[in-house]
């Protein structure tokens, strides 16, 4: 069965289903048209801001060399700024602008809407597909060797020959593929789509600076979105650029679908590859003996326990008392076991700090986030205001305008010269002048309600990308916060493994304590165990973290093993004076009854 983390195959798949969503409504919210309108407009103020010499200042070396507007050209970002600034300007001070200057300026800021959306998909892209890809659907060790498939061209170019020569029914077949053989080409596909993809990953990061673009960086298919207009040879790459930015995220899409393909085909139920690592790799390192090592120390306590041989008092002595050399060579392999976890425990705090950091990170950017929907609610506060102001200047207006009317109906009806006639005329003459002053006042309503209106519906319009990258955010949230937690849990283990190694080494050295005081190199073995004693305290002692709250040695995993280690029950009572249960004593009578019922018969 395949992975069900948060980087299996299935959540993979939904990421690039994701993206081919976002794509498309990028897509369909992009016009070619508009932003060919635009560039010419740029073209035309970077060529007003830059005129070129009259013909009679120059001089015959100079007619030689080009033009200052015939190299003028529009080939980046910064570039299409620069060229628009001095019609910002006029715009500013009021200048009156024609139709097309005003489109411009209004597409000059949703042009920049998309460059930034199209920053926004490939980094969608690039840390929710390919680096989950590189990370766990590829092995680089896996190389396949090229002596294989070398081989195996060779191989089949030899059986093609050699039927060519055979005529008719008498044809041969070359030997069909072996698993290895299909592996290794499946291998060979994916190190080469793994290499497209980074060269294609070069191209659209080259495609979204601002920097001056780079010819070599488009593909060519989307020269074919060209075809429909003409002179555009001083724009040609900002034209080209949304264009060919959308080219790319298909065959990033294809690559990554192929990619999964050949992993899943090659990898299998290892998927995804560095996760499963990871979830293995603390289950790789138990604080237990090796089963070997544990099952023949085992055996020989109990064979020197249960069976002791009853040939004389001093004999069964001997028997019974512990190996000095058995019990330090134990001792050293937990001092090991302990340097080993200690690592461990290293490691995965330096995981949970940078998993925190990534956290720390993705709550800042989903604050930023939020706060558009506050813009939102804004938009649509001032949307609103700038409605009604504009429906009760036009109810008023309107008012006015019929007052009007029926004043000059009823001058038609009454004598000139007459005084109601010149009163009338005079009613109607300030009619006209508030219906000039309210003329201009509905004028100015309407262009800031159409101010309003661009940029709430623009907002409206990006909201759901907003949406989505904020929900995704949040998942992503949730994924390292499980993740943490994780590594929490796994590192409390951990050093409740270590407290339990010190709890047993300070048990042999007292259960040995009494036996090396007649040993010859007693006060040698007595160093020896104190000073792996003391490397045990110090790992624990400089694990962060250990100063919990909560004891991580029970009374339930507080096991003596020194009577499976040594080969005997110590009759000194424990450190911590609990090992007298009576699970403990049941135990301790059991093995002591079989071991005198020998001497008995």
């Amino acid at each position: 069965m395949e992975g069900s983390g948060t980087n299996s195959p299935e959540s993979v798949l939904s990421h690039i289903t994701a993206f081919e969503k976002l794509l498309r409504h990028a897509i369909s919210r992009f016009s070619k048209e508009r932003l060919y309108s635009m560039l010419q407009v740029a073209a035309e103020e970077q060529k007003a801001a830059n005129p070129s010499q009259p013909r009679g200042a120059k001089t015959a070396a100079e007619a030689k060399k080009p033009t200052t507007a015939s190299i003028l050209k529009i080939k980046s970002m910064d570039q299409l700024r620069q060229s628009m600034k001095p019609l910002m300007k006029r715009e500013e001070k009021n200048v009156k602008l024609s139709e097309k200057e005003k489109q411009a300026l209004r597409y000059l800021e949703t042009f920049e809407n998309d460059y930034k959306y199209l920053g926004n998909l490939k980094r969608h892209f690039d840390d929710n597909i390919h680096s989950v890809l590189l990370k766990d659907y590829f092995d680089p060790a896996d190389r396949p060797r090229r002596s294989a498939l070398k081989e195996r061209t060779e191989g089949n170019d030899r059986s093609t020959l050699s039927s060519r020569n055979v005529k008719g029914k008498n044809a041969k077949k070359g030997p069909p593929p072996t698993e290895e053989e299909i592996r290794t080409a499946e291998m060979q596909k994916l190190f080469a789509v793994v290499t497209q993809m980074e060269e294609l990953e070069r191209k659209w990061a080259g495609l979204l600076k601002d920097r001056e673009l780079n010819p070599d960086d488009f593909d060519p298919d989307s020269s074919h979105e060209l075809m429909t207009f003409s002179n555009y040879s001083v724009f040609e790459p900002l034209l080209r650029l949304a264009p060919d930015a959308f080219v790319k995220c298909y065959n990033a899409v294809d690559m990554a679908k192929e990619w999964l393909t050949l992993a899943k085909s090659i990898y299998g139920d290892r998927l995804p590859l560095k996760s499963k690592v990871r979830e293995q790799k603390p289950k790789s390192r138990e604080n237990t003996l090796p089963k070997s090592r544990e099952s023949s120390i085992m055996s020989k306590s109990r064979e020197s326990t249960l069976s002791p041989k009853p040939k004389s008092p001093e004999v069964q002595k001997t028997k019974t008392s512990p190996d000095p050399d058995e019990s330090m060579k134990v001792a050293n392999e937990y001092a090991q076991q302990a340097k080993e976890i200690k690592q461990n425990i290293r490691d995965i705090g330096e995981a949970i700090q940078e998993n925190e950091i990534k956290l720390e990170n993705l709550n800042e950017e989903m604050q930023a986030l939020e706060s558009r929907e506050g813009r939102i609610d804004e938009l649509t506060n001032n949307f609103e205001q700038v409605d009604s102001k504009l429906l009760h200047a036009q109810k008023e207006y309107n008012t006015f305008l019929y007052e009007r009317q029926q004043t000059m109906e009823n001058m038609n009806n009454v004598r000139r010269g007459s005084q109601e006639h010149n009163e009338l005329m005079n009613r109607a003459n300030q009619f006209n002048a508030e219906l000039t002053k309210r003329q201009s006042a509905l004028k100015v309503l309407e262009y800031k309600k159409n101010v309003v209106q661009e940029d709430y519906l623009l907002e409206l319009e990006l909201r759901p990308n907003f949406i989505h990258f904020l929900g995704d955010l949040k998942q992503q949230v949730e994924d390292i916060k499980t993740i943490i937690q994780d590594k929490q849990t796994e590192k409390q283990e951990l050093e409740k493994q270590l407290a339990l190694l010190k709890t047993n080494t300070e048990k042999i050295k007292q259960q040995m304590q009494k036996y090396l005081e007649s040993s010859e190199n007693s006060d040698q073995l007595t160093r020896q165990l104190s000073k792996l004693t003391k490397e045990i305290e110090d790992d624990l002692n400089s694990i962060e973290g250990m100063e919990s709250e909560r004891s991580f040695v029970s009374e339930s995993d507080d096991v003596d093993l020194s009577e499976y280690i040594t080969g005997f029950k110590p009759n000194t009572p424990s450190v911590k004076g609990y090992n007298s249960t009576p699970k403990r004593e049941k135990v301790t009578y059991h093995i002591q009854s079989k071991t005198k019922q020998p001497v008995a018969s």
